[in-house]
């Protein structure tokens, strides 16, 4: 099998990975609470139903509760075809939640492609068993290359228990995301590299990234525009505005010039979304968990704000249309 034919085996259902996998789904498994850094431009929320951004959940789930939920969706949505941890901190930060989930979907189900996002600062140390896993997709964050404009995205890193800041720390996120792609790229693992395009931060450096990433050899690319959000670092101090439509369109224009294979159907996904990209399964209450009643039948439980046990099964299932 050739390097192309294993890439198309690989993408051919990641509807992240592959704008034309748009008939698959992936399922978002919130297992991740913790994170490792403080980005200037986050401000994540564990109990959120009315938010479409990352660092977003309903919930935080145990492993367990993250395989139940993904058989009940599986029986009920037979086009999912990915099983991701995104959050709503980072999966590295929760290396051992993390593992232990995808080690039970992998055994219930070895045919989900598995998938993780990162801010790849705990990346080097946890690729042995990442690859062990079969984990083929990892997406990492890289905001900056230069520390001079690194620290300034960041509030704070913390690594080995130690926390680092400003210059030091910026060289410090920087050094592991290079050393965990190059590593992640040497076990033939596919890395999409995200970057958050801040205005009058980054969005001047964007295209050096893309070059150094191009040089790396990763598969694609997602520049994503800030969404400014309340309480955050950058919105107290008056960073509000999102980045110029304008602006991004040049900015993607000369990456895919670099040779850049450049990702235009992001969906700024939350840490448990569900369903296809753009398309996700509704959710207004708290999701409990997976029950039944005869040992084959599936429901799902949640508790809705006013206090009530509501049972869902997919007939009840409200969609999203583009």
């Amino acid at each position: 099998m050739t390097v192309t034919t294993k890439i198309e085996k690989l993408i051919r259902k990641h509807p992240c990975y592959n704008k034309n996998a748009k008939d698959y789904g992936r399922i978002h498994l919130p297992v991740a609470p913790k994170c490792n850094v403080l980005c200037n431009f986050c401000n994540r929320k564990y109990d959120c139903s009315n938010e479409s951004r990352p660092g977003v959940t309903s919930q935080v789930l145990t492993p367990k509760e993250a395989a139940l939920k993904t058989i009940f969706y599986r029986e009920k949505l037979p086009y999912l075809t990915v099983a991701g941890i995104a959050g709503p901190g980072d999966p590295l930060a929760n290396a051992e939640k993390t593992r232990q989930t995808f080690n039970l979907i992998r055994k219930i189900y070895p045919d989900m492609h598995l998938c993780l996002s990162t801010n790849g600062l705990s990346l080097p140390e946890n690729i042995d068993w990442i690859e062990k896993l079969g984990i083929k997709h990892v997406t990492v964050t890289v905001n900056g290359i230069d520390p001079a404009i690194v620290e300034n995205i960041y509030s704070f890193a913390v690594k080995d228990g130690k926390v680092y800041k400003n210059r030091e720390m910026a060289e410090l996120i920087i050094e592991n995301q290079i050393k965990g792609i190059r590593k992640l790229l040497s076990r033939n693992i596919l890395v999409k590299v995200n970057t958050v395009m801040i205005p009058g931060i980054n969005d001047n450096h964007i295209i050096e990234i893309g070059k150094f990433m191009k040089e790396l050899g990763i598969y694609i690319y997602n520049v994503i525009p800030m969404i400014p959000v309340e309480g955050t670092v950058f919105w107290k101090k008056g960073i509000k505005k999102t980045p110029q439509k304008e602006k991004l369109k040049k900015i993607k224009n000369e990456l895919e010039k670099l040779g850049l294979k450049i990702m235009n159907h992001c969906g700024r996904c939350r840490a448990d979304a569900v369903g296809r990209v753009r398309g996700e399964q509704k959710r207004k209450n708290k999701f409990i968990t997976v029950a039944s009643s005869n040992g084959y039948d599936l429901f799902e439980v949640f508790l809705e704000k006013s206090g009530k046990i509501v049972v869902c099964r997919s007939c009840e299932l409200e969609k999203i249309e583009e």
